[in-house]
């Protein structure tokens, strides 16, 4: 049910290496674009809903773990062993229609439940916990909004479609991480295996931004007041605005915004 790359490189011809080298950079490839995507996902998803981006990054991660355990369970045969975990996880996406946190939470036990069918649990720990590493990097200025590592950018990633979304030195770390990672499951798994394995991190991720999203809803509801002027910075005719949390938990990223041209101009 699972291969590794046992055999050692020195058994095999110049030809037969570099074959083997190339797949194991294309299996590391396409395991490091499922991490890296969620960087560009996370701020697009911002930039459409600041309010509700957390949950809908929860649901887009699991319905992929959902999809390709689906297929990881039919393939191998072992449907059967994962039936209470693959009902447990529809009833969780049920529940996540009306109550998105409970919901959440189902669908992620049961997630797991049928991922220990095959991994077993005390494998899965460093897994997860890797996996927490990597929802810290990601979610940096939603937990670290003080911290000019998560906030400084070193360059903003060209425009699509209208959106555009900045690299910090934090997601930088994260883009090396990914690689590491990216590597080692696929050198010593196939490609099925490595990417299972991937999901297991993930699921990491998922409970962090629900964490996030829960604590940051009930702190800025218990402390928001509406009168509260944030602190902003005048440059160049254009006002720059930190991070600051909305009365509803939503988290508003620094940004620039041009001053009214009446007041620019009596700023000159």
């Amino acid at each position: 049910m699972e291969s590794t790359n046992e055999i050692a490189l020195s058994d095999f011809s110049f030809f037969s290496r570099v074959i083997i080298t190339l797949v194991w950079l294309l299996k590391s490839s396409v395991v490091f674009f499922i991490f890296f995507v969620l960087i560009p996902l996370k701020y697009f998803l911002a930039s459409v809903s600041r309010e509700y981006y957390l949950l809908v990054l929860i649901g887009m991660i699991m319905a992929y773990s959902l999809i390709f355990l689906i297929y990881y369970v039919v393939s191998e045969g072992i449907l059967k062993e994962m039936f209470f975990g693959f009902i447990l996880t529809i009833i969780g996406a049920i529940v996540a229609f009306f109550i998105p946190p409970v919901g959440a939470i189902i669908a992620i036990i049961g997630i797991i439940s049928m991922i220990r069918k095959i991994i077993s649990v005390v494998k899965m720990i460093p897994m997860l916990l890797l996996g927490a590493l990597f929802a810290v990097l990601l979610f940096s200025e939603e937990l670290f909004m003080s911290d000019s590592l998560s906030k400084s950018d070193i360059f903003t990633v060209a425009r699509w479609f209208n959106f555009s979304f900045p690299i910090t030195y934090v997601k930088v770390v994260y883009i090396t991480l990914s690689v590491i990672t990216s590597l080692v499951l696929g050198f010593k798994y196939s490609l099925k295996n490595a990417m299972l394995r991937q999901v297991v991190i993930l699921m990491a991720i998922p409970i962090t931004a629900l964490i996030i999203w829960l604590i940051k809803t009930s702190l800025s509801r218990a402390f928001y007041r509406p009168s509260e002027m944030q602190q902003v910075s005048v440059h160049k005719g254009k006002v720059f605005v930190n991070d600051y949390f909305r009365g509803d938990g939503t988290l508003v990223h620094s940004y620039y915004r041009r001053l009214p041209l009446k007041h620019h101009f009596t700023h000159m």
